[in-house]
């Protein structure tokens, strides 16, 4: 008996350690979502509740929506990424000529 309590304590303990450390790497709140966006999060949300078989708890459904957000923020980042490789390579395809005047 005592040996299945102090696992259950320690078991707390450490979720409440992990929680902490959560908090603390947070990246913060996104800003601005777009439609799809908001429809990933939902979606994210609703497939978790489907794999629980029950509605989430308010902790479960926070640990659903921060690991969502944090891949939209990653996909953001990707997007800028290479939005910025495209111009860089349209930068060195792109040579300025001067326009040839029509003749009759």
């Amino acid at each position: 008996m005592d040996n299945k309590k102090q696992v259950a304590e320690d078991f707390i303990d450490n979720t409440s350690c992990k929680l902490k450390n959560e908090r603390k790497h947070r990246a913060g709140r996104l800003q601005r979502v777009s439609l799809t966006e908001k429809r990933f999060l939902d979606d994210a949300v609703h497939a978790a509740t489907k794999v629980k078989g029950k509605k989430l708890t308010s902790e479960e459904r926070r640990k659903v929506l921060c690991i969502a957000r944090e891949q939209i923020r990653s996909q953001r980042r990707a997007e800028e990424i290479k939005k910025e490789r495209d111009k860089e390579r349209h930068a060195v395809m792109f040579e300025w000529k001067r326009p040839e005047t029509f003749r009759r």
